[in-house]
C-alpha cells in the first residue's frame, strides 16, 4: 500500500514538472496513471488538474466528465461547477454555462474567474446591470 501511495504521489510531481514544461499530453498521461491508482478516482485536486487540462486540449467532453465527478465527490466544490461553465461556454450555450458560474459564485462569493466569465455572458445579453 505505501509503495502505492508512493508512486501515485510521484506520477502527480511527474504530471506537474511536464505540464511546467508545457508538455500537456505528458502531463496529462501522468495523471491518467495516478487516476487508475487507489486513491485517483476519489481525488478532488487530481480529478481538476486533468479536466483543466483536458479543457486546454479542447477534449470537452473528457473535461466534462472529470467535472461533474469533482461535483459527485464534492457537490460543495465550486471549481466543479466553474469547470462546467467553461465548457457550456465554449459550446455556445450561455444560459447553461450562466448557472454553472453562478453556483460557483453561490459555494465561494470571492471566486472571481466564475464572476468573469458571468459578467461577460450578462454583458452578451445586454445586461449591463448585472454585469
Amino acid at each position: 500500500m505505501r509503495q502505492d501511495k508512493y508512486k501515485y504521489e510521484n506520477l502527480k510531481t511527474l504530471a506537474r514538472v511536464f505540464y511546467g514544461k508545457r508538455n500537456i499530453k505528458r502531463a496529462l498521461e501522468m495523471y491518467n496513471k495516478a487516476y487508475e491508482l487507489p486513491g485517483g478516482k476519489e481525488d478532488v485536486e487530481l480529478l481538476l488538474d486533468m479536466a483543466f487540462l483536458y479543457d486546454e486540449l479542447e477534449e470537452d467532453e473528457e473535461a466534462e466528465e472529470k467535472f461533474s465527478e469533482v461535483i459527485s465527490i464534492n457537490p460543495g466544490e465550486p471549481r466543479g461547477y466553474y469547470g462546467l461553465g467553461i465548457i457550456n461556454d465554449n459550446r455556445g450555450e450561455a444560459d447553461k454555462a450562466l448557472e454553472y458560474y453562478e453556483k460557483a459564485i453561490g459555494l465561494n462569493p470571492l471566486y472571481n474567474r466564475a464572476y468573469f466569465f458571468a459578467a461577460n455572458i450578462y454583458l452578451d445579453m445586454g445586461m449591463t446591470d448585472k454585469a
